[in-house]
C-alpha cells in the first residue's frame, strides 16, 4: 500500500530556476514499511525520476538506510539505476541517523538490489502522480 505525506512545488535542484514537484510518502508490505522522496524532473532528456528509499538499518550500526535510484524514460521504457548520494538532488543532506548506501553496499547485500527494485517498480507503478509523470502517454 502506498501513502503520500507530502507533496509540493520547489526549486528544482539543479539549479535551473524551474519548480518542480517534490513528494514524499511510505509504501507497506507487510510487516515492512519504506519512506520515500520523489522530484519529479526533466532535465532536457524527457521525465526522470530521482528517489530515495529510506528503510531501516542494513548494517549492525543501527542507522537506518537511503538509497538513491534514478529512473529515466527512453525508448525501451523505463530505466533505473542505483546512484550514490553525492550525485544525487540530496548530495547536501547530513542527517546523522541516516546511511546513504553506495550502488557497491546495496549490491554486497544479499537481496539488496532486488529489494530495490521491487519498491521502486511499486512506487513508479502505483503511485497515481509519479506514474502518470513517468509514463504520460499511457
Amino acid at each position: 500500500m502506498i501513502t503520500e505525506d507530502t507533496r509540493k512545488l520547489v526549486d528544482c535542484p539543479c539549479g535551473c530556476g524551474r519548480d518542480i514537484p517534490k513528494i514524499s510518502g511510505s509504501v507497506e508490505n507487510g510487516n515492512s514499511k519504506t519512506n520515500f522522496y520523489a522530484y519529479l524532473m526533466d532535465e532536457g532528456d524527457g521525465p526522470n525520476l530521482w528517489l530515495m528509499l529510506q528503510s531501516g538499518p542494513w548494517f549492525e550500526d543501527g542507522l537506518d538506510c537511503a538509497i538513491v535510484v534514478r529512473s529515466v524514460r527512453d525508448e525501451d521504457g523505463l530505466t533505473a539505476y542505483l546512484k550514490g548520494q553525492r550525485a544525487s538532488p540530496w548530495k547536501d543532506i547530513e542527517i546523522p541517523e541516516l546511511k546513504f548506501l553506495t550502488r557497491e553496499e546495496v549490491m554486497a547485500q544479499e537481496g539488496g538490489k532486488a529489494w530495490v527494485f521491487r519498491v521502486h517498480d511499486e512506487i513508479t507503478h502505483h503511485h497515481r502522480e509519479i506514474s502518470r509523470f513517468m509514463w504520460p502517454d499511457a
